[in-house]
């Protein structure tokens, strides 16, 4: 059985390149395990620097296109070649490949001697499209000083978290040694600025396993025009000593910094450990964080080894971003995420609904979330909560706010199990939050902030979310205070799209009061979707009237549930089950039409 998935295709192929194409390519010796067929193509007569280079077809061929590789040395001196000498020019495969695949190993040899081959003479194309991919550059570099004999160890893993660094920071580093570990190499180190803690930020999110060793961090600021690519990247500890002491206009020095930290120059500007005499493997870890716009670039630094007279040793590691800002964002719509970070809300609710509202919430960037529920979480709330298992019996709204915290940087999240309403009493005051969202889906709670919102909240916007039974709607009114939502509560006449009396749409338990209405987690998620867009809207846009906002299922959906039901106008004609209308109102002319 052939190893190719589709045989057609690479025997034509084969015929050809062995064929018409057999004057520049040279099929090689195939093992009896191989999965690929490969040639040598002959570019000698062709004048390109690089005189030979290797085709490749895949067992999956066409579907995924042909490689083409040169010497793996030259990674890092050439653009778009990988570690195994793989040149990759996002080469996709095409809809005609599979009946015109030899078109296809054209087209890739083509864009190979016409995008790298003809260019790589040209010493400025090499290094801007170095600097243009300069991220991923960086981490193979780091690979190859790594995989060398004569490469220290360095922590397998470096997360940071950053922020505004203007030209130049102290920070601090958390380290984790496995327990056990003979080598004693570092497993994890968590690096932040002086204003963070990295052990509070390790143990926040689980990044603590192992021996806790500190240490130290600079931050430097490269500048956004400096050319960063591998012809430009230091070499050695010299080379970073050079470079940081000219973006910095020789204000600051890595060796006067490592002197701070216990050690110290000599005559020829050399570094050795200021107590003893001895060159010693550095008990706690130091590194150089360089800031070139928002990508980070690091140096371990430890001591040589080998003398004690010699510079200490400067190796690249792969830094990984963990702060808020791109963690959430990925850097773009900063100044949304920034506004976001000061906001204060309390969600009253942290059911069906409320819990993936929430989660939205915190991973939209809002800094202080306060969130409030009496109810622990049951086996049968699972299917359509944001809690699972893990959670069952525990109140959902600690166990909420504990993964949140987890999970998701830079947000300040707090549970508090209890009566919305008691919990309100006891705790609001007007200006103590920018936004209040009831998610309970009680009467008795809209009932509650509509007698007490003046006292408590103030001029604080206030929204009620819920949904109909079966998810038939979804409705998201967000009130300001000159237009509050009345005592009288109109939610089921004034609002809801139907009338569900005549129906038994709740699934009644045997227990005081106990009961559910059957739907599934995708129609929640839906429904939460739809009102976390709004609640986002009202954050960053405030609210000058009150609104009412409405995700309306069809006609053909509520024919669907097979009870008698009365639904208003407002409720679509057209369309199938899973269809709808969204819906767009002011607040005052819902209570005055209904």
């Amino acid at each position: 059985m052939s190893v190719f998935r589709f045989p057609d295709a690479v025997h034509a192929v084969e015929a050809w390149l062995d064929g018409a194409a057999s004057s520049f390519a040279t099929k090689l010796k195939r093992s009896s395990t191989s999965k690929t067929l490969d040639w040598e193509l002959d570019l000698r007569e062709q004048g390109y620097p690089i005189e030979r280079a290797r085709l490749r077809i895949g067992a999956l061929f066409p579907a995924v296109p042909c490689e083409l590789h040169v010497a793996a040395e030259l990674c890092l001196q050439l653009p778009h070649v990988e570690e195994d000498g793989r040149v990759c020019l996002d080469e996709e495969c095409q809809p005609a490949d599979f009946e015109q695949p030899i078109a296809a190993v054209v087209r890739a040899i083509t864009r190979f001697k016409t995008e790298l081959l003809q260019r790589s003479s040209n010493a400025e194309w090499r290094e801007k499209e170095l600097h243009a991919e300069r991220l991923s550059y960086w981490n193979r570099f780091c690979d190859q000083r790594q995989k060398s004999p004569r490469a220290r160890p360095r922590p397998r893993t470096t997360l940071v978290s950053m922020d505004k660094v203007d030209s130049w920071a102290e920070g601090a580093i958390a380290a984790f040694v496995p327990k056990g570990s003979r080598e004693r190499r570092i497993q994890t180190q968590v690096v932040t600025l002086r204003a963070l803690d990295p052990v509070e930020l390790a143990n926040r999110h689980g990044f603590s396993s192992g021996t806790l060793v500190k240490g130290s961090a600079v931050f430097v600021r490269i500048p956004e025009d400096f050319r960063w690519s591998p012809l430009t990247w230091p070499q050695s500890f010299l080379d970073l000593e050079q470079l940081v002491r000219a973006v910095t206009a020789s204000q600051h020095s890595i060796a006067d910094w490592l002197s701070d930290k216990g050690w110290v120059t000599d005559s020829e500007d050399t570094l050795k450990r200021s107590k003893g005499g001895k060159i010693a493997v550095a008990t706690k870890p130091l590194l150089v964080v360089l800031c070139h716009g928002n990508e980070l670039y690091g140096y371990q630094i430890s001591p040589s080894m080998v003398s004690l007279v010699t510079l200490p040793h400067a190796a690249p590691v792969k830094l990984i971003r963990v702060d808020p800002t791109w963690s959430l964002t990925r850097d773009y719509g900063t100044s949304t995420f920034t506004r976001r970070q000061e906001k204060r809300v309390l969600v009253l609710g942290v059911g069906s609904l409320g819990s993936p509202i929430i989660d939205v919430l915190a991973r939209a960037g809002v800094g202080t979330i306060d969130i409030v529920d009496a109810q622990v979480l049951g086996p049968e709330n699972v299917s359509r909560h944001l809690l699972g298992m893990s959670s069952i019996l525990k109140g959902k709204a600690s166990e909420l706010a504990a993964r949140i915290k987890k999970e998701i940087p830079g947000i300040k999240v707090r549970g508090y199990p209890g009566d919305a309403r008691a919990w309100c009493a006891e705790n609001c005051r007007p200006g103590k939050y920018d936004l209040v969202v009831d998610v309970t889906a009680e009467s008795s709670v809209r009932i509650f902030l509509a007698h007490v919102r003046n006292a408590l909240l103030g001029n604080t916007p206030v929204i009620h979310a819920w949904v109909e039974p079966h998810c038939a709607a979804t409705h998201v009114v967000a009130t300001v205070a000159s237009e509050p939502w009345p005592a009288s509560d109109p939610a089921g006449t004034r609002v809801n799209v139907a009338d569900y009396s005549a129906a038994q749409m709740r699934v009644n338990l045997p227990a005081c009061g106990e009961g559910f209405h059957p739907y599934g987690s995708a129609d929640i998620l839906q429904a939460a979707g739809f009102s976390a867009e709004r609640i986002l809207d009202v954050l960053d846009k405030g609210l000058a009237r009150s609104m009412v906002w409405s995700s309306v299922r069809s006609q053909a959906f509520f024919d669907s549930l097979a009870v008698p039901i009365t639904t208003t106008a407002i409720v679509p004609q057209d369309g199938g089950a899973r269809d709808g209308v969204m819906l767009t109102r002011p607040l005052i002319e819902v209570l005055h039409d209904a």
